[in-house]
């Protein structure tokens, strides 16, 4: 017959450890979902080429958008982790031109603005801006700032 004798403090100990153990599973676990989850590349593979000012007027100009050339800016933004009530709604018009912001929060891509120079009903102040994130189209815009008349649409207007 076999007896093995334990002290209490023997045992805390093996409970600690064991705790510990069970801890470092669950971080293993959550760390690996993260992993299996596509990285920001990925999110973007299934979005337009926008590298190169040549693919940016492409996009723009498959919803009939003629530009001044050359953007008249660029920066870069970050989309942030937190959206608040006109950032949500920012991303509706996202969503329905088949882009989703929230994939990217906390990003750091480059906004590219045109100038318009066809948009119907205006002769001037219409502003295409593009959303960029590592060489692919995420996100944009058609916008007119001018207090009285201004807006925020998706590319097809």
């Amino acid at each position: 017959m076999f007896v093995m004798s334990v002290k209490g403090g023997q045992l805390k100990f093996l409970g600690g450890v064991f705790m510990v153990l069970v801890l470092i599973a669950i971080f293993i676990v959550c760390v690996n979902q993260n992993l299996r989850q596509s990285t920001p590349d990925a999110r973007a593979d299934d979005y337009p080429p926008g590298e190169t000012d040549g693919q940016q007027l492409d996009f723009l100009g498959s919803f009939g958008l003629e530009t001044a050339g050359q953007p008249a800016d660029s920066r870069e933004v970050t989309i942030p982790f937190e959206f608040d009530p006109t950032y949500e709604e920012y991303n509706k018009i996202q969503q329905e031109q088949g882009f989703d912001l929230s994939q990217f929060k906390g990003e750091k891509a480059l906004r590219f603005t045109y100038d318009v120079v066809n948009y119907p009903g205006y002769t001037a102040g219409i502003k295409a801006n593009l959303l960029v994130f590592r060489g692919r189209i995420i996100g944009g815009d058609v916008s007119n700032t001018d207090i009285e008349n201004g807006f925020v649409r998706g590319f097809k207007g």
